[in-house]
């Protein structure tokens, strides 16, 4: 469970994405569950007449999700709920614990929210949500916990299991603009013509080996199509494979931002860190062929 919460800390930290908070509860197993199920639908009860009509709807079939509702009334009433970390069995109190105490030695900073749960019933134990600022109500971005009751749902044996989900559209909301007027690529290999989609997918993945992030044009589509792509997405060098370069075994560089090209300014065949080189050395050669300079 530890190790799963420091994957999540670690793939928001990758993507830069800053000031994301990581709530963790405990949901318990069905040895502990049903005390806590009976006292909080007993609570719900005394008020429901106050509820929304979706609370009032889940208190037999899902009363853990009281403590999630969204309206202002509703989470009101339900301030002093019962929570379910007041009921844990000992087993479950030391297994959240001793997650608490891995996460802390491992200096993956959570907060405690006995309110969060999760919806679907096979949740048990861990449970945890990411949530990341400039987002509004909608600032979930990932969650996950202890599935152990996942696969006998299915059918299957009683198997643990534990995971999460993100939500890529939401991630993206909460980067930001981090590109500052250019695209994360800088590069987009444009094959024109279907005897150069072979090629323009080995220079791509050659490039993408050594940690270039490269954009793939479609093969099928004119030049102009593609520069205009690359255009809007802010690439600056594209790399230009068609007919002339293949007979030539050399590539063309067009620089977007200087609205130039370099014809035979790089070697299809070479490595990738002298294609790499390439835009570059196309700019020193002041227009010429990158081949003369």
């Amino acid at each position: 469970d530890a190790e799963t919460v420091c994957m999540i800390a670690d793939i928001f930290a990758a993507a830069g994405i800053d000031g994301v908070r990581i709530e963790i509860n405990s949901l318990g197993d069905t040895d502990c569950r049903p005390a806590h199920r009976e006292a909080l639908v007993a609570y719900g009860r005394e008020r429901a007449d106050a509820l929304c009509n979706d609370c009032r709807s889940r208190m037999e079939r899902n009363p853990l999700r009281l403590l999630d509702c969204k309206q202002e009334r509703c989470r009101e009433l339900m301030a002093d709920a019962p929570v379910m970390l007041d009921f844990l069995c000992g087993a479950c109190k030391s297994h959240h614990e001793r997650v608490l105490d891995l996460l802390a030695g491992a200096g993956v900073p959570v907060q405690s929210n006995p309110r969060m749960v999760r919806g679907l019933d096979y949740y048990c134990r861990t449970a945890f949500e990411v949530l990341a600022p400039g987002l509004g109500a909608q600032d979930a971005v990932g969650g996950g916990g202890r599935y152990d009751g996942l696969v006998a749902e299915l059918g299957g044996p009683d198997t643990a299991g534990v995971g999460f989900a993100l939500g890529v559209e939401r991630m993206v909301l909460a980067s930001g603009d981090r590109s500052e007027g250019r695209s994360a690529f800088g590069l987009m290999v444009a094959p024109l013509g279907g005897a150069a989609a072979a090629p323009a997918l080995v220079i791509a993945r050659r490039l993408r080996a050594v940690g270039r992030e490269v954009a793939l044009g479609a093969s099928d589509r004119k030049l102009k199509a593609q520069l205009k792509h690359a255009d809007r997405e802010g690439v600056r060098y594209v790399m230009i494979i068609g007919e002339d370069e293949l007979a030539s075994g050399r590539g063309t560089v067009r620089d977007l931002v200087a609205r130039q090209d370099y014809p035979s300014c790089f070697d299809l065949g070479e490595p990738a860190e002298a294609i790499l080189d390439a835009p570059e050395r196309a700019s020193a050669a002041n227009g010429g062929a990158c081949g003369e300079a």
